[in-house]
């Protein structure tokens, strides 16, 4: 995984490098790295090439005087200028200038900020983070400079990936990324990469019900969520999926997984039954009224199986502390909300998400306050533990944005922590392979079975050891 690390993390790194006197010897690193992207960023070659390095205060500007040393060394015309305020500074294409370095302000800007006037075909490389952005909540600060490439300086940061910073950084490229090596950091970028290690060899004494999940969804007009859930729980590796739905036409067509009718009190019957599953997905598209709403309640508070509670389930809850109460056990909740359902949780608690808010806090305070894993989606999707830590997954993005993702990803969930792993991770791992389907999709748009399909062979190349291999495959017959 990689670090995201905070202003805070910063400040205590720049203290340890301060107290072992190496800031020199950093800056100086950190000034070879700019100027060997800028020469990559030239076609190769730096001489003769016009530079203008743009430099602010402290260490970020202190950055762009060690690139600017080594550009002259490879043969580059560098100018150094000083950034001092709103005082104007203009480079557009009657100055012949080649490459922008953006090294003005750090990460830790708290005050609005006026850019440079940077012609737009002139390219711009930043360090660390375009100036102007804040980094951690990735908003910029008044404006920002729009960078087309980012040498981010040891690890990524919140405000890379979230925001106005989404847009502003351009290509990521990390520098010293051994710099925060020894300092506990909290918040992770999660990738598809990251998946295999949570999956072990499937014992030779395996079978469906280890790996099984109850699904409660679906109603009259809603049938296609519940599909969604099983057939995606399945293409995440689980071996039994039993569907309890009020969805008549389900009861009959469905030929995957078993089906099975609730009537209006099925919150006791159906908890009695939960002692055969290893996990349980509950609400995609399965209604809004107030008896469905009190049994999800009775049946979430109840639950001694980790449980997955997604849309309507998610709706049956007025407000945090209803949540709270019910989720107030050991046996561990998820919650998948999308940005509206987030806000309508915790506008009591003055928990929320707006233009500019920063969503990693957000997300943590949530999760907290309910006891809950909590999924947040969006771009970057988020992932928060009750006891503060945060991962990140930037895999997929908008084009997840369409009517019944969020049920695939639900069945993902409910499949990993029906097959063991622990909730923060299971989570974070079935948004990684939901964003990573939907890439190797590609096109415009996609439709919710090309993912469950996509899901399905990914897996294969993701964890290829839970595909054990059998006996026979293992006898080898000599002479």
């Amino acid at each position: 995984m990689e670090r995201l690390v905070t202003t805070s993390d910063a400040g205590k790194l720049d203290a340890r490098l301060a107290e072992s006197g190496s800031i020199d010897r950093i800056i100086d690193s950190v000034g070879f790295a700019v100027a060997s992207r800028a020469e990559k960023a030239l076609g190769g070659s730096l001489y003769g090439r016009r530079i203008s390095v743009i430099v602010g205060p402290g260490n970020n500007g202190n950055d762009g005087r060690s690139a600017a040393r080594y550009l002259r060394r490879g043969g580059a015309r560098v100018q150094c200028v000083e950034y001092g305020g709103a005082n104007g500074i203009v480079i557009d294409t009657s100055t012949g200038v080649d490459l922008v370095i953006d090294a003005i302000l750090g990460t830790g800007i708290s005050r609005p900020f006026v850019p440079p006037v940077i012609d737009g075909s002139i390219p711009v490389l930043s360090i660390d983070i375009p100036s102007g952005i804040q980094g951690d909540s990735g908003n910029a600060l008044g404006a920002a400079v729009r960078a087309d490439e980012t040498v981010v300086v040891g690890a990524l940061k919140p405000g890379h990936v979230q925001n106005d910073g989404i847009r502003m950084c351009g290509r990521l490229s990390i520098c010293l990324p051994d710099l925060y090596d020894g300092l506990e950091v909290g918040t992770n970028l999660f990738s598809a990469s990251d998946v295999t290690p949570l999956f072990s060899e499937r014992s030779s004494d395996d079978h469906k019900w280890r790996r099984s999940v109850m699904v409660i969804a679906g109603s009259e007009r809603m049938e296609g969520a519940a599909r969604l859930v099983c057939e995606s729980a399945f293409a995440a590796g689980a071996g039994m999926v039993v569907l309890h739905t009020e969805a008549k036409g389900l009861l009959s067509s469905a030929s995957q997984f078993v089906t099975s009718p609730i009537d209006r009190v099925w919150a006791p019957p159906l908890l009695d039954d939960l002692n055969r599953f290893q996990s349980c997905v509950i609400g995609p598209g399965l209604g809004r009224s107030l008896q469905t709403s009190n049994m999800v309640k009775r049946f979430v508070a109840s639950s001694n199986r980790p449980t997955v509670v997604d849309a309507d389930g998610i709706t049956a809850f007025s407000n945090l502390n209803q949540l709270r109460v019910a989720a107030d056990k050991e046996t561990p909740t998820v919650i998948t909300p999308h940005i509206g359902e987030f806000n309508r949780l915790g506008r009591n608690d003055g928990i929320s998400i707006q233009d500019g808010t920063d969503r990693f806090a957000a997300v943590v305070e949530m999760a907290k306050a309910t006891n809950c894993t909590v999924l947040l989606k969006g771009t970057p999707t988020l992932i928060a533990s009750p006891d503060g830590r945060v991962n990140a997954v930037v895999e997929g993005g908008s084009i997840l944005a369409f009517a019944g993702s969020g049920d695939v990803l639900s069945g993902i969930i409910g499949a990993f922590l029906a097959i063991g792993i622990a909730p923060f991770q299971a989570a974070s791992a079935a948004a990684a392979v939901h964003g990573a389907a939907s890439a190797g999709l590609g096109g415009f748009s996609i439709d919710p079975p090309s993912l469950v399909t996509s899901i399905s062979q990914l897996m294969g190349a993701f964890v290829p050891q839970f595909n054990s291999q059998s006996v026979a495959s293992r006898i080898v017959r000599m002479g």
